[in-house]
């Protein structure tokens, strides 16, 4: 039950399963006084969606990313938001020389990272992002947990004479390969044995 100060009253219920899933529904319920107005916060990441009240449909643009949707609600009825949510890749300020070169895979406001354990290499460092790879996403059980996890494709390069035990040596590369992986958000992490761990990845352009 939720009471304002210019007079209205209504009841509001959420359903919703994001992070993991973009559909948030707002029921409003025994709206009485008058009229009030929703902001509707549009994520910074948002790309494309929807925002459904009352029989009318409006498209989420890249325009309204970082912005808030006013919905007036004089009525019972429900406010449906949809965000999509693609895998997506990002990258920091070019001032952030660490990551200079790399990306990160996020989806919706989760950051993804990748483990030793889910990647067929000896380090993490040799891996890179194929900027043309597709993301799959599935429900993993973590400690108890269902956790969405994305499965796709990385590069892996290839030091057939790498010497892990060599402080310098002459550059080993016999070319990338292309190697399945899974990814994990960054909360999930260190829950399944000591290993390796990863945000940022350098990228391959090609």
């Amino acid at each position: 039950q939720v009471s304002l100060e210019q007079g209205s009253s209504f009841v509001l219920e959420q359903r919703t399963e994001y992070p993991y899933d973009g559909r948030i529904a707002l029921a409003f319920s025994n709206v009485q006084g008058k009229a009030f107005t929703v902001q509707l916060r549009i994520p910074g990441w948002a790309a494309g969606g929807s925002i459904c009240w009352q029989g009318k449909e409006i498209p989420i643009t890249k325009a309204m990313s970082g912005t808030y949707y006013p919905v007036t609600v004089e009525e019972d009825g429900e406010i449906l938001l949809t965000l999509a949510m693609p895998a997506r890749y990002t990258t920091a300020h070019l001032l952030v020389e660490e990551d200079t070169n790399q990306a990160a895979v996020e989806r919706g406001p989760l950051v993804y990272c990748i483990e030793g354990m889910d990647a067929p290499t000896d380090t993490l460092d040799d891996l890179m992002l194929d900027l043309n790879a597709s993301f799959v996403l599935e429900m993993e059980t973590i400690q108890g947990r269902e956790i969405p996890v994305l499965k796709t494709k990385m590069y892996k390069i290839e030091r057939p004479d790498y010497d892990p035990e060599a402080l310098y040596q002459p550059l080993s590369f016999g070319g990338l390969s292309s190697v399945d992986v899974k990814m994990v958000p960054y909360y999930a992490w260190d829950n399944r044995g000591y290993d390796e761990m990863k945000i940022w990845l350098p990228v391959a352009y090609r």
